[in-house]
């Protein structure tokens, strides 16, 4: 594209053109395949409680296998916590019967702690052994277990090497035993988080987390997930699939946002639930140390009120593939049960509606909430993602460029949905409590820096909309699905393009969205996915912001693949420092050897800006 290459910057200092709240780089979790478990959880073992399913017929819970001879089989005779424990009978003394999990990742003089439940009807000795993969003994000891009663042991070991090792657990005599509820976790972990994972969060500084979905959300009872993780009953994912153990549940998630520093917000189960599970969650979080749930809250080592102020009431309501979806009248009407029931626990929350989909320009699903329910409802929630190609798209180059001007159809989009609610409820804002790139096309182009531009200018859009629209949850913050903008893997992790964008703008603190004026030449760009034809859309995309120092910062998006631009500054104005986030190529990604798209920052005096092609800049002006 071979257009005007210079441009220049007006910016009046003295006018305001809105508020920009923290919450617009709040960021989302779910119980979704690997975001919790094994992601977020500082959890080694999977299927710690047995109730994993025993796929291929060896008589043991998958990923956990046989060692040695006996009986196996998964039973609910005896158990620590439902449904099932791991039985074991050896026949014969002297042979070694035991179940083992592997693949296990330690890290060189790293301490991790251990724990299991044995039952047995009849004496016996329990060994307990990690072995590395070449043999080596990194950990033995054994345990005397006496019959007729559940008991639970502990050992505690110190990782000489990076190694992945075997954790298996046997007995050696004729005997029958039950296991249940095994751990092992390193002792670095931070509020039950991965080390690693918890650095990379606080480094992107959010200051809202919503939890625990999503879909899940609507399949997820809260009491599954309190008291003595031990004592949590496992259960079926009945969206995403697989079995939840539960070891991260409310007081988890909790402890983790007061680490942070932020806010929690909690997505209460519509699609299954009742408004009267929903109110006890809320005393659960909220309520006083002699109410009901608060005093359960007390009993699990947490009296003082949480003080959860932001509850979302359901998911994607609208979508046949949300379990309870219903129609907007009825949304409307089951609204009002949960409102009634959970402000009568606490009528200082703020209640989040769920609108209609945030990907259509059809109102008529929010226009009805706003009609009905508007007095009712703090933030209207919608979700974003584009562009939902499903399948790889043919041209990458005019895929590119659809992309990267998503955001101007999107904020277009999100001013007809404010503009709808403010018509019908004045007190009414809008929260986008989902967004990202999506592609749904198998080949994980969340990941890449296409995916970062797209949503810095979605973040600018963010930024523009002002007062209507104070908060934002990008999804998701740790693996679940290709969006995750934290990879982690066995306890360490590294943050996508994105991740690294969305630290760039949380870092900065802006606060107030300064008048910025400049001419930028556009293009057009083709349908791609769900995405329609577009004109006018701006190469450069910029917002001039204060920041909570006091400090003007400008962000910079140049979507163009080909072409440098020269920002010609303001007579009085030099850019004190420069970070700048691209890449060789629009499709570049970083892995676990190279985690090269990050900021680079140069620093100094400059009355112009080049800002480079296919970039994302955060500008400090002097």
């Amino acid at each position: 594209m071979d257009l005007a290459k210079d441009i220049h910057l007006q910016i009046n200092t003295d006018k305001i053109a809105g508020k920009v709240s923290p919450f617009l780089f709040g960021q989302f979790i779910e119980n979704m395949y690997d975001c919790i478990d094994p992601g977020l959880h500082a959890q080694l073992l999977l299927s710690r409680g047995f109730e994993h399913p025993d796929a291929n017929g060896d008589g043991v819970s998958d990923p956990w296998f046989p060692e040695g001879c006996g009986e196996y089989s998964l039973d609910k005779k005896h158990t620590v916590a439902p449904s099932y424990a791991q039985r074991l009978k050896n026949h014969e003394d002297h042979v070694n019967c035991g179940v083992a999990q592997g693949d296990l990742m330690l890290y060189d003089n790293e301490e991790y702690e251990g724990s299991f439940w044995v039952y047995a009807e009849e004496h016996a000795s329990v060994q307990v052994k990690i072995t590395s993969h070449d043999q080596q003994e990194v950990f033995s000891t054994a345990y005397a277990v006496s019959p007729g009663k559940w008991v639970k042991h502990t050992f505690q070991f110190r990782s000489a090497y990076n190694q992945k090792v075997k954790l298996s657990l046997s007995i050696s005599q004729k005997a029958e035993i039950w296991l249940d509820q095994v751990s092992l976790i390193p002792c670095s972990a931070v509020c039950k988080v991965w080390t690693d994972v918890m650095r990379y969060i606080k480094d992107l500084h959010p200051a809202i987390i919503r939890f625990p979905g999503g879909c899940f959300a609507d399949c997820y009872h809260w009491q599954d997930g309190i008291g003595n993780p031990d004592d949590r009953p496992a259960r079926p994912n009945a969206h995403w699939g697989g079995i939840e153990d539960n070891g991260f549940g409310t007081d988890e998630f909790i402890a983790m946002c007061r680490e942070i520093g932020c806010e929690p917000m909690i997505c209460v189960n519509f699609g299954s639930g009742t408004p009267e599970e929903a109110a006890n969650w809320v005393e659960y979080c909220n309520g006083p140390v002699h109410s009901k749930y608060g005093a359960l809250r007390a009993s699990n080592g947490n009296p003082e009120p949480y003080g959860v102020k932001y509850w979302d009431i359901g998911n994607e309501a609208f979508a046949d593939w949300e379990i309870g979806h219903c129609d907007a009248v009825e949304y409307c009407e089951r609204f009002e049960q949960f409102s009634q029931a959970m402000r009568k626990v606490d009528p200082e929350i703020k209640l989040i509606a769920c609108g209609g989909d945030g990907n259509s320009s059809d109102q008529n699903w929010n226009i009805t909430l706003s009609s009905k329910i508007g007095h009712l409802v703090d933030y209207l929630g919608i979700h974003n993602y584009t562009p939902l190609t499903d399948k790889k798209f043919p041209d990458p180059r005019a895929q590119y460029y659809a992309v990267a001007g998503a955001p101007s159809q999107y904020e277009k989009r999100m001013r007809e949905t404010a503009q709808v609610i403010q018509s019908n409820a004045q007190n009414t804002r809008l929260a986008v409590t989902e967004w990202n790139c999506n592609y749904q096309d198998g080949t994980e182009q969340e990941q890449t820096l296409e995916a970062a531009i797209c949503n810095a200018g979605m973040l600018n859009a963010f930024i523009r909309m002002g007062e209507l629209l104070p908060i934002a949850m990008i999804s998701d913050l740790v693996n679940g699905w290709p969006g995750g903008i934290i990879r982690s893997r066995y306890g360490k992790c590294y943050g996508t393009p994105t991740y690294h964008v969305m630290g760039m703008y949380a870092q900065a603190q802006p606060r107030e969205l300064i008048e910025c004026r400049y001419s930028s030449p556009s293009y057009s760009a083709e349908a791609v996915g769900n995405l329609e034809k577009a004109d006018q859309i701006p190469l450069v995309d910029i917002v001039a912001c204060n920041t909570a120092e006091n400090k003007l910062c400008l962000f910079i998006v140049n979507r163009n693949l080909e072409d440098e631009y020269t920002i010609h500054l303001p007579e009085g104005f030099f850019a004190t420092s420069v970070s700048t986030i691209t890449s060789d190529n629009f499709s570049d990604r970083n892995t676990w050897e190279s985690e090269k798209i990050a900021p680079k920052e140069l620093t100094g005096a400059f009355k112009k800006l080049n800002v480079c092609p296919c970039s994302v800049s955060k500008v400090y002006i002097g």
